[in-house]
């Protein structure tokens, strides 16, 4: 038995009813959700872009849910009570890293602590223009 092939068609399967599920309209863009969360993911700092990825690419897969719901297409994976439960769960995440993540000065005023560094740094011993942002 082909183990690659089995693993591929398997996949192809799941991400096919996956993707049915996750774009707004029939012509389907894969890229749809991604391309949503990458611009909401612009909008943050450097060390909150993964939960802005996650809310966002969550928010985009809600929105395809709820349009399909319009126009009576249920979906094949993913409730759409599920979509709503887990963006509850990545937004008590993320405030919860925030508060984690807060420094009170003496003056009493609260201010999130700028990274040293982020993955980039960490992994490929490179610079990127979020850290270098992050760090003046």
């Amino acid at each position: 038995m082909n183990h690659v092939a089995d693993i591929l068609d398997r996949s192809k399967t799941i991400h096919l009813s996956k993707r049915a599920d996750y774009t707004t309209k029939t012509d389907e863009n894969p890229y749809e959700n991604f391309q949503r969360s990458s611009l909401l993911a612009t909008w943050f700092p450097s060390d909150y872009v993964s939960f802005a990825v996650l809310i966002g690419t969550k928010l985009a897969r809600l929105a395809s849910l709820l349009t399909k719901e319009k126009l009576g297409i249920k979906p094949n994976n993913e409730s759409i009570d599920d979509s709503f439960l887990d963006l509850v769960t990545y937004c008590a995440l993320f405030y919860g890293y925030w508060k984690s993540k807060q420094e009170i000065l003496p003056s009493g005023s609260i201010e999130s602590p700028k990274i040293k560094s982020c993955f980039v740094h960490e992994f490929f011993n490179a610079s990127c223009p979020a850290c270098v942002d992050n760090l003046k």
